[in-house]
């Protein structure tokens, strides 16, 4: 069993409290999780837009398999991250919010 010292039960309870915070969602438009997913994928995307990387050294990057950035990233923007990364215009039709 691995103890918690008393800096990790901080930084534990500091994360439950974000959790619980109704501003958090009403400034971040959502739950951390939610916010941070949508930080991922814009990475991702910008990274998509050079043009200049492999799509499993974009999911790496951003913590996702291949596989599941597809997925998210298909269900967030209607394409796969293939499709983008091979017509090369995705700045036009996918501007980030």
């Amino acid at each position: 069993m691995t103890r918690i010292g008393q800096d990790g039960l901080s930084v534990f309870v500091d994360t439950i409290e974000v959790v619980r915070d109704p501003s958090f969602r009403a400034v971040f438009d959502g739950t951390p999780c939610a916010y941070l997913k949508r930080h991922r994928l814009a990475h991702a995307m910008d990274m998509l837009r050079r043009g200049d990387r492999p799509i499993a050294a974009i999911a790496a990057d951003i913590g996702y398999q291949p596989v599941h950035l597809s997925a998210v990233f298909k269900h967030r923007f209607g394409h796969s991250p293939r499709w983008c990364l091979r017509v090369r215009f995705c700045r036009d039709l996918f501007p980030m919010r």
